[in-house]
């Protein structure tokens, strides 16, 4: 498997930690048309290796009729290593603007040259999912049925910057429901606390440090995989991701991040 599959992977998995605790949620962060950018590095013992690049959008469009939030997230690999694995992703979400309940997703992947699709269009009021994929030149169509809330990949990735964490304890775990491959997953998220975050030579971010749970598999080993720590400000932005896989790790850093309001810097003489 190429380095640069590891970027797509790991950018699913990261977004899996973000969820919904109705009675925790605080207005902070999303401001409108926000812009994240982060770069993706493979490491393995002393060597690290630049492999791609991730970019989160947010918006406000209209959908059936009526203005909705909007996520969009890409990936794709550096071009020195297209040749070696190209990956060129892309996920789209239209979901409620408060409670960022998904109403439409779709994950199209184009890897190293295959593509895969996978759509949902979810009836809330019915409580159906029409989902609808393409993989390997075949076509399903298939209805699901569903009780409890639960998230797509970024429904849930922007979900996490309304909750309020100060009534969790340290080591508290947190469960959520995650739609793939019409599934619902159960995963969870651990809170570890406060951490404050070196981001160049002089400069430190009071950072909320958290530990995810994630389904094993060619990449993860069983249980926690991924520790992520996320700005303790109002824009809950998150810094740096790190995911231990079973040969090395890989780490995004945040890079780029625009209309957004400023962080809490802390910085050392």
């Amino acid at each position: 498997m190429g380095i640069s599959k590891f970027i797509i992977v790991f950018a699913y998995y990261f977004i899996f930690i973000f969820l919904q605790l109705p009675a925790q949620i605080v207005k902070v962060g999303l401001s409108p048309n926000e812009s994240l950018t982060l770069n993706v590095s493979y490491s393995w013992g002393i060597i690290k290796i630049p492999a791609g690049e991730l970019n989160f959008q947010s918006s406000t469009r209209f959908y059936n009729n009526r203005q909705v939030a909007y996520f969009e997230a890409t990936g794709k690999s550096y071009p020195a290593y297209d040749h070696i694995y190209k990956v060129c992703d892309r996920l789209q979400s239209f979901s409620e603007p408060d409670k960022f309940l998904p109403l439409w997703f779709e994950k199209r992947l184009n890897q190293n040259g295959h593509e895969s699709i996978e759509r949902y269009e979810i009836i809330s009021s019915r409580k159906v999912i029409y989902s609808w994929s393409f993989y390997k030149n075949e076509i399903k169509n298939d209805t699901l049925s569903f009780g409890d809330n639960f998230f797509d990949f970024l429904t849930a990735a922007y979900n996490i910057r309304h909750i309020n964490y100060s009534p969790i304890k340290i080591g508290e775990k947190i469960f959520m429901n995650v739609i793939c491959d019409n599934k619902f997953y159960p995963i969870y998220v651990k809170y570890l606390g406060l951490e404050t975050l070196r981001i160049d030579e002089k400069e430190y971010i009071k950072c909320l440090k958290l530990s995810i749970s994630v389904i094993s598999g060619d990449i993860f080993n069983d249980g926690e995989a991924i520790t992520a720590w996320v700005t303790d400000d109002v824009n809950r932005l998150p810094v740096q991701l790190e995911a231990k896989i079973l040969i090395g790790s890989v780490i995004a850093r945040l890079v780029k991040a625009e209309n957004t309001r400023k962080p809490i810097i802390v910085t050392l003489q």
